[in-house]
C-alpha cells in the first residue's frame, strides 16, 4: 500500500527561509519538530493509503480537472492548531482568497471514493511549520505568536498541485511526488 496525499508544493525564498530562522531562534527555548524546507507543502487532500492501482485511476481523475487558472497566495502570519488546549501545530497562515479553495474543492470531488469522507476535516489552508511537543514558557510562546501574528512570509505563485506519496522514517516523513498536474 502507499501512503498519499495531494499538495501544492510550496517553492521556498529566501524570505521564509529567513523568517523560518529567526522562528527558530525565537522558539529555541520551545521543543519543536520544525519541518524541513524541502518538505513544505499546502495539503489540498490526505487519501491515504491505496494500491498501485488506485494511484494509476487517482493520477487518471486528477487529470481530469480542467477549469484551473493559475493564481498567486501569500503566507502571512502564524497561529496554532492545539489539542485538548495545548498547541500542537505552528504554522503560517495562507491569505489565498477563493481559488486556493476552489481547487482543494475540485481536488476532493475528483477523487470521492478515493479517501475517507468522514475523516476529512473542512478545507483550512495553512503551511506546517513545526509540530509542538511541548511548551517550557507559555507567556513568552503567546507573545512571540502575537508578534508574530501578521508577519509577512512570501508570495507564492500557483500553476500546478502534485499527487504524493509519503514514507514515514523514525527521521520524519519523506514526500516522494508521483506525478505533477500543471494547469
Amino acid at each position: 500500500m502507499i501512503r498519499t496525499f495531494v499538495a501544492i508544493k510550496i517553492p521556498v525564498y529566501n524570505e521564509l527561509v529567513d523568517a523560518v530562522g529567526v522562528l527558530k531562534k525565537q522558539f529555541s527555548d520551545e521543543k519543536i519538530n520544525w519541518v524541513p524546507i524541502e518538505n513544505m507543502h499546502i495539503t489540498l487532500l490526505f487519501i491515504g493509503s491505496v494500491s498501485q492501482q488506485e494511484v494509476e485511476q487517482i493520477i487518471g481523475q486528477l487529470r481530469s480537472i480542467k477549469h484551473l487558472v493559475p493564481f498567486s497566495f501569500q503566507l502571512q502570519g502564524l497561529d496554532v492548531f492545539k489539542k485538548a488546549g495545548k498547541p500542537r501545530v505552528i504554522f503560517s497562515k495562507v491569505d489565498a482568497g477563493a481559488k486556493l479553495e476552489e481547487l482543494a474543492i475540485s481536488v476532493r470531488h475528483a477523487l470521492t471514493g478515493f479517501y475517507n469522507e468522514n475523516a476529512v476535516n473542512e478545507f483550512s489552508p495553512h503551511l506546517t511549520l513545526g509540530r509542538i511537543k511541548s511548551i517550557r514558557d507559555r507567556d513568552n510562546f503567546e507573545t512571540l505568536l502575537f508578534d508574530f501574528r501578521n508577519t509577512y512570509f512570501q508570495k507564492v505563485e500557483c500553476s500546478e498541485f502534485t499527487l504524493y506519496e509519503s514514507t514515514l522514517t523514525p527521521e520524519g516523513p519523506i514526500y516522494t511526488p508521483i506525478e505533477i498536474f500543471s494547469f
